[in-house]
């Protein structure tokens, strides 16, 4: 609405300037077409900059990880609704609103009340289509509009939140890098790992013509683990520990013969993500966005030199 009042605005300032002028009609047109182009780039860049303002970011919601992350946000709900039993004041949801220009736009509210098939929220980021009911900022919305949740701990790490980390993940991936504001906030987010939610047993994943099968062993919390890489007439190994930590998993590499990863003793720290119980998402150094699957029963990973 405000950038259709803008154009006119520009538009009716050319053909009054034209006529003060004693312009003809042809360089009163260019004049409205002048005004048009600097109120739609004034616009976009004005729009960049509030979105910047409230640490978000211009992305696709079809894009693969984003609908990966709406159909996580899905099926952990009932992570969220036992956690909120705890926690009823520190959670926020994403959802679908219908703004005053017609449009509809995904946004940020606070929890404040819900049942099986609503939820009450008050606003935290206002639509760029404006509010239809600019006074009523506390609102009632079918679960139905919800598409992601987020629940703030003690320690102020985050549970939830999918969509976020996967607009990090975008930026990170089309960037290269994060803003340390972004690092800072993508850093606070935790997974939720439940006692039937360890790495424990063998997966396997594909990735550049290679076959990697990645072996962890030990208890709930940690333990060894070997992975082996196979393919394109080479074989390497790797060794070392796991554990997980406040929703991450470090990987301490005690031997390695990938001469591209830091000396033994190095502690990286990824993101584990149980996608099925038969699949899960390692993401960080050297294994950014990586998928396995479970491996089939019976299968090892022998780090053993071969015999001669």
């Amino acid at each position: 609405m405000l950038k259709l009042i803008s154009l006119c605005m520009a538009v009716g300032l050319a053909v009054l300037l034209s006529r003060r002028l004693e312009l003809g009609p042809i360089p009163t047109l260019l004049m409205a077409l002048v005004g048009v182009v600097g109120v739609h780039i004034l616009h976009g860049v004005l729009r960049s900059m509030l979105y910047a303002r409230r640490g978000g970011a211009a992305i696709a919601k079809n894009h693969p990880l984003m609908l990966e992350a709406y159909a996580e946000a899905k099926r952990t709900w009932a992570d969220f609704v036992a956690l909120l039993a705890e926690r009823p004041n520190d959670a926020v949801v994403k959802f679908r609103l219908l703004t005053a220009a017609g449009t509809t736009e995904i946004v940020w509210g606070d929890l404040v009340a819900l049942n099986q098939e609503e939820a009450v929220v008050t606003l935290k980021t206002p639509p760029f289509g404006g509010l239809v009911n600019p006074g009523e900022p506390r609102m009632t919305i079918p679960l139905a509009d919800v598409v992601d949740w987020q629940i703030v701990m003690d320690d102020e790490t985050l549970r939830g939140g999918f969509t976020q980390q996967a607009t990090f993940r975008i930026i990170e991936r089309e960037k290269g890098s994060l803003t340390p504001q972004y690092k800072h906030e993508l850093a606070r987010y935790r997974a939720l790992n439940t006692p039937d939610q360890t790495p424990l047993g063998v997966w396997q994943a594909r990735t550049e013509g290679s076959m990697v099968s990645l072996e962890f062993a030990g208890g709930q919390d940690g333990g060894t683990y070997k992975q082996i890489t196979e393919g394109q007439g080479k074989r390497t190994r790797e060794f070392g520990s796991w554990t997980l930590s406040e929703g991450a998993l470090h990987m301490l590499v005690m031997a390695s013969e990938d001469q591209s990863l830091p000396g033994p003793g190095q502690d990286r720290v990824y993101q584990l993500r149980h996608i099925t119980p038969d699949q899960i998402s390692i993401d960080g150094p050297g294994r950014t966005g990586m998928v396995y699957n479970r491996a089939l029963h019976g299968t090892t990973v022998d780090i053993e030199p071969a015999a001669t």
